[in-house]
């Protein structure tokens, strides 16, 4: 009887516990997945920067490509289309990069193949590394973790390091839920 209670006690207290298992930042698995999930991400965001550089980088807020840009737009209400305003040219032009990058359709006509093309060249000339990965905050009662890292390139790539952000939860399955956030700094150099 008294080995019997200790088996199920045991078994009791192994059930509990991965009930209650935290997911880590530096699982293998984990590091695996952020790093399949963020390489669209870094993809919109090199097609992205490299678009902006070379389309608009400083003429947004030139009077003159205003002004042409306003007749243009006035050209085209009176042949019955529309074109936007610049900045949100630049925001759908922006939208339709991250589409794109995605494996999914862009919202506009715009010819953005070249730029996302450019973007697998650079990712193709290295490997990227996750480091410095670390704990941000930690939720047991949800299994669910907050993490932070580093991703860093071959120095051929020339892209800057970027810091990540993502989480981990842990499903009534035992599964791992991984969320990822949009990069925040610029890439190029």
């Amino acid at each position: 009887m008294m080995m019997k209670q200790t088996i199920l006690l045991v078994m009791a207290a192994i059930t509990f516990s991965a009930c209650k298992q935290q997911p880590k930042c530096d699982n293998p698995d984990i590091k695996k997945t952020v790093m399949e999930l963020y390489t669209p991400e870094l993809k919109a965001a090199i097609a992205w920067e490299y678009y902006y550089i070379k389309i608009w980088h400083g003429t947004e807020n030139d009077f003159a490509v205003r002004l042409q840009w306003e007749s243009l737009r006035t050209i085209s209400m009176m042949q019955g289309e529309s074109l936007p305003d610049i900045e949100t040219a630049i925001a759908m032009a922006k939208e339709d990069i991250y589409l794109l990058s995605k494996g999914e359709a862009a919202k506009t006509k715009g010819d953005y193949k070249k730029y996302l093309n450019y973007a697998d060249s650079i990712l193709s000339l290295g490997n990227i590394h996750m480091e410095q990965i670390m704990l941000d905050a930690a939720h047991p009662d949800l299994q669910k973790c907050e993490c932070k890292a580093i991703l860093s390139f071959e120095k051929q790539m020339k892209l800057k390091d970027q810091e990540i952000l993502y989480d981990i939860q842990i499903t009534t399955e035992g599964e791992s839920i991984v969320t990822i956030y949009q990069l925040r700094q610029e890439i190029l150099y």
